[in-house]
């Protein structure tokens, strides 16, 4: 779980660098970068997320011996339909970014705030100074990891997210 939310978090910090207006051939190049990014990071996320789902890892979640790993694996099925819900959004979202981009740049600030607020509403973040419960759960989520290294190697097929893992 750990190594999904650190893609998680870099979808999140790469729009927070988005331009305010496409008003400039620099600025429109900007844009295509974040949405190969958003796409790049989503590939990963998928083949992640997916990977959760096969019993091995399933099995693994189980047996881990974190304070409080026995409640939180129950609830294992209810954070894949979130994440699940998050890679709908996110290659929907791409695909509105890049027609936005060519055909109507004046929506741009409108369409990523859009995508953020999906994101907001999938609930795998915090941006409260007070977590509630449910938050909780998710920074217990966050702390497991499902993978050994070479099982992420296999996974990640790109050097820069192997690195992000690392960091």
């Amino acid at each position: 779980m750990k190594h999904t939310f650190v893609f998680i978090d870099k979808v999140l910090i790469i729009l927070k660098d988005v331009p305010k207006s496409l008003d400039t051939p620099e600025k429109k190049e900007h844009a295509h970068k974040i949405v190969r990014d958003l796409e790049s990071y989503t590939r990963t996320l998928k083949k992640i997320i997916h990977s959760h789902k096969q019993e091995e890892y399933r099995q693994r979640l189980h047996n881990i011996h974190l304070a409080g790993a026995p409640e939180l694996a129950g609830k294992v099925d209810a954070l894949i339909k979130k994440f699940d819900s998050l890679l709908v959004i996110l290659e929907r979202d791409a695909e509105v970014l890049k027609d936005t981009i060519e055909n109507s740049p004046e929506k741009w600030v409108s369409r990523i705030g859009d995508l953020a607020f999906d994101m907001v509403m999938t609930g795998l973040h915090q941006m409260q100074a007070e977590m509630t419960e449910e938050d909780k759960e998710i920074e217990r989520f966050k702390q497991m990891a499902l993978f050994e290294m070479h099982e992420l190697e296999e996974l990640v097929d790109s050097a820069e997210h192997i690195s992000d893992i690392l960091q």
